[in-house]
C-alpha cells in the first residue's frame, strides 16, 4: 500500500523501510531507546517489528501542515530514551515538541516526507566527504586555524538582485554530516549552518530554487526584503502567497524573523529531485530559514554572543527554507578582508 507524502506524491513503504534500515545502520547504538513520532501519512510504515532491537515507544499525531508546526508530546515518554525519530509528511525539527527531546538530551533523526531522491544522498562516500567539506570550511573561515569556530560578517549576491549582508555568532557552527556530534539530523547529509543576526537587503529566489515543502520547487521569481533581520516584503506570484499565508498561520511576529544561514556540501545530486530535504543538502546552494532559530543555538555559543541576535532565541512556529543554488557567497572576518566560500553553483572550499 503506497503512503501520501507531504507534497501528495505516493510514496512506496519499501522505500520508507530502505531509508529507515540505513539511517539505523548509521546512528543507532545498541542501548538506544527511541521515541518515535509519526505523522498519519506515515502511520501505516511497520516500525514496531522493524526496531524490536531497541525498546521505543511510538506516538501518532494528526497530519503536519505547516513546517516548524508544534504538536502534543506525552513528556514523561522522554524519560530514559535516548534517540527521538520524527517521520513525517512535513518537518517538524523546528517544532517546540521536537527541541524539548533536544533538551531532555536525545539524538534527533527527523525525516520529513521520504520520497525517491533520498538514497542517492545517503551513502557512505557522502558521509565522508560532507565531514570534510565541513571541517575545512570552518578552518578556512577561521584563517587556517584548527578546531576554531567562528563569527562574521556574510555577503549573499547575485545576477538577479540579491545583495545582502548578515552576521553569525561565532562558536555557534553545527554540522549535519552523517555523526552524532551534532543535536541531530534529517538524515541526508551535508548541511553547515549557523543563526544569522543583523540581515539587510534583499534575497531573491528563482525557477529551479527550492522552498521547504508543501511549496518545493519555485517556479516563479520570489524577492524578499530583509531589514533588522525581518523579512518585510515578499514579492511574486503564487508561490509568494504560499509563502505568504504559511507565515501567516504561524500568528508570530517572529515568524518573519530569519532563523538560519546554512552552506550546502552535499555533491551526490539525484536525477531527480522531488524535495526540499534533499534541495537543502545539495552541493552548490545556500539557504537562509524564516522562522525558528532556537532549535540552531549551541551549548558553545557564549552569552556575549547569543546577546548580537536581534531576538534571542526563540520558537516562532514555523521554519522555512528559502534554498538558492546560484549565489555568491563571501565570508569577512575581518573588515576589508573577503574570501569568497561560494560562487555561482560551485563551492569554492572543497
Amino acid at each position: 500500500m503506497p503512503l501520501k507524502g507531504g507534497n501528495e506524491m505516493n510514496v512506496s513503504i519499501e522505500l520508507v523501510k530502505e531509508v529507515l534500515v540505513y539511517l539505523a545502520e548509521i546512528y543507532l547504538k545498541e542501548d538506544d531507546q527511541i521515541l518515535f513520532v509519526i505523522d498519519q501519512p506515515f502511520a501505516d510504515i511497520p516500525v514496531e517489528p522493524m526496531f524490536v532491537a531497541w525498546p521505543h515507544d511510538v506516538v501518532v499525531i494528526p497530519k503536519v501542515e505547516r513546517p516548524g508546526q508544534d504538536y502534543e508530546l506525552d513528556e514523561s515518554l522522554l524519560k530514559d530514551k535516548t534517540v527521538g525519530w520524527l517521520i513525517s509528511s512535513v518537518s517538524i525539527s523546528h517544532a517546540q515538541s521536537t527541541k524539548k527531546m533536544i533538551d531532555a538530551g536525545l539524538f534527533l533523526i527527523s525525516n520529513p516526507n521520504i520520497t525517491p531522491d533520498w538514497p542517492a544522498t545517503l551513502t557512505r562516500e557522502a558521509n565522508i566527504i560532507c565531514a570534510y567539506r565541513a571541517h575545512h570550511l570552518l578552518s578556512f573561515m577561521s584563517g587556517g586555524k584548527e578546531d576554531v569556530n567562528p563569527g562574521g560578517k556574510i555577503k549573499v549576491s547575485d545576477d538577479y538582485g540579491t545583495m545582502l549582508t548578515l552576521s553569525v555568532p561565532a562558536n555557534n557552527w553545527d554540522t549535519e554530516i552523517g555523526d552524532r556530534e551534532g543535536m541531530g539530523t534529517n538524515g541526508p547529509f551535508g548541511e553547515l549552518a549557523n543563526i544569522p543576526y543583523d540581515a539587510n537587503g534583499v534575497y531573491v529566489l528563482c525557477p529551479g530554487d527550492w522552498l521547504t515543502n508543501p511549496i518545493n520547487e519555485v517556479t516563479e521569481e520570489i524577492r524578499l526584503t530583509i531589514k533588522g533581520n525581518l523579512v518585510v516584503d515578499i514579492q511574486g506570484g503564487e508561490q509568494a502567497e504560499q509563502l505568504r499565508q504559511v507565515l501567516k498561520k504561524a500568528d508570530n511576529l517572529l515568524a518573519y524573523s530569519l532563523g538560519e544561514f546554512s552552506i550546502q556540501l552535499n555533491p551526490f545530486k539525484p536525477d531527480k529531485l522531488y524535495t526540499s530535504v534533499i534541495a537543502e543538502k545539495l552541493e552548490g546552494g545556500m539557504h537562509l530559514a524564516i522562522g525558528s532559530n532556537h532549535m540552531l543555538i549551541k551549548d558553545t555559543c557564549p552569552p556575549e554572543e547569543r546577546a548580537k541576535l536581534n531576538f534571542g532565541v526563540y520558537d516562532a512556529g514555523v521554519h522555512i527554507d528559502c534554498i538558492t543554488f546560484g549565489k555568491k557567497v563571501e565570508w569577512n572576518k575581518k573588515e576589508n578582508s573577503s574570501l569568497v566560500l561560494l560562487n555561482k553553483g560551485r563551492l569554492i572550499v572543497r
